[in-house]
């Protein structure tokens, strides 16, 4: 028989089909979801049915009210209420349960019985409004069993085995009834109505794979959007991670630039930074002619100081000798460790006497806060070497005439402040 050539549809899933699967997606992955959304789709059109079917049905009541057997029309009409009833009983249970896995199948076989049952009793109408010798009557009940295939085709798209349970249901029936009524015209009619049921499956398989072809596209699109908002979620957390590390690199590395020019111990600025700003300070002085003085700073017999309390006193001594330095001196001088207990003050815009006030500040400062705020109450007094910058003069002859101001302070009893007197014209010339 024809519809006994009609394909079968795999239980666990869909038909093969090419859905124009998009690159990157496993089909495994979505089938769950798409079989589950199939099954809605088969249950809520299963119960949408109903409504349909009771008005088509009590239509047909009606047009064969007069010819047929009242207590027969009424017997076909309670038997596909209580069909539809248990549909409706089954669908509604099991749509509770699409969304495990492991009661899918059950769940399909269920929803196809009860296709199948009330298919059945539709087609049972061939039978049970059947009048003998009234063609015409017979026809329109035949006409409506087509239409409620038709309907089956387009509402149980989802499955193809549902449209082949549906139609092989509604059909038996009436193709049996063909064979029983014997005559050539009836199984004329039940030839046709068996190449109706072929036609029907065969149409309604195609209508089946387009359909689910398109749930699995449309699934695949939405899993497709998912992970693109989550590539793109993660590539934002990324993008901050990127600007975080590159802010702590940056932070990291102005860290580390500040560490190359910083004495360790002390804080201040170190020899290499000073000698940087000693070299650009005088090209700014040959440019614009502005004055500018150095003061040597010495701490005043520091070896006895290690010698007596230890290098950590000595290293906490040159550590206070900093602190103060930088809370007496103006925001534009420059307080750097030159080696050892050594100590430049570079004062931009400073002349002599400007200069020398400036370190006697700070001289007599060391000297009064030193006992109070060093340990073991040491008192600590430093000797200040001044040279302003003469026009010519190398860096390296500035330098040694603050160091020899200083080396005058020292001779003269430490605990004192020299400035530095003008180098000989001669020298100036040398150095130029």
């Amino acid at each position: 028989m024809l519809m006994n050539k009609a394909p079968s549809e795999p239980e666990a899933g869909p038909p093969t089909v090419d859905s124009g699967r998009l690159p990157g997606i496993d089909r495994a992955v979505v089938e769950p979801q798409v079989f589950a959304e199939r099954l809605r789709l088969l249950a809520k059109q299963c119960r949408g049915l109903m409504l349909s079917g009771a008005i088509v049905s009590t239509l047909l009541a009606i047009l064969q009210w007069r010819i047929v057997e009242h207590e027969r029309i009424v017997e076909w009409l309670v038997l596909l209420a209580l069909a539809d009833q248990l549909s409706f009983r089954y669908t509604g249970y099991w749509m509770r349960h699409f969304d495990d896995p492991g009661q899918q199948r059950r769940a399909l076989r269920h929803i196809l019985s009860t296709l199948a049952c009330t298919g059945a009793v539709w087609g049972l109408a061939s039978w049970m409004l059947y009048v003998p010798g009234n063609f015409e009557y017979e026809l329109v009940t035949i006409l409506v069993l087509f239409g409620v295939t038709m309907a089956t085709v387009v509402l149980f798209s989802t499955f193809g085995i549902a449209i082949v349970t549906r139609a092989i249901a509604v059909w038996i029936p009436p193709i049996a009834h063909t064979l029983y009524v014997g005559d050539r015209l009836h199984i004329y009619l039940g030839a046709g109505y068996l190449a109706f049921v072929g036609f029907t499956i065969t149409f309604g398989w195609r209508v089946s794979n387009e359909h689910i072809a398109s749930i699995f596209r449309l699934f695949e699109n939405r899993l497709l959007n998912q992970r693109l908002a989550e590539s793109q979620a993660s590539l934002a957390r990324s993008n901050t991670d990127l600007q975080r590390n590159n802010e702590a690199l940056k932070t990291a590395l102005q860290r580390i630039e500040e560490m190359s020019v910083r004495d360790e111990l002390t804080g201040v600025h170190n020899r290499r930074f000073l000698t940087r700003r000693l070299d650009a300070a005088c090209d700014r002085r040959q440019q614009y002619g502005r004055t500018m003085s150095i003061a040597l700073v010495d701490v005043d017999h520091f070896k006895k100081i290690n010698d007596t309390y230890g290098h950590n006193v000595g290293d906490d001594v040159l550590k206070f000798l900093a602190v103060e330095a930088r809370s007496r001196l103006r925001p534009d001088d420059l307080f750097a460790r030159y080696g050892g207990e050594e100590f430049v003050c570079l004062l931009p815009d400073t002349d002599a006497d400007t200069a020398a006030a400036v370190g006697e500040r700070l001289r007599k400062a060391i000297a009064e806060e030193s006992p109070r705020r060093t340990p073991h109450g040491i008192e600590v007094t430093v000797s200040i070497g001044i040279a302003v910058y003469e026009p010519g003069e190398s860096v390296k002859d500035w330098l040694r005439r603050s160091d020899e101001a200083l080396y005058s302070a020292k001779h003269q009893g430490r605990n004192r402040l020299v400035v530095a007197p003008k180098p000989p014209p001669v020298q100036l010339q040398a150095a130029g």
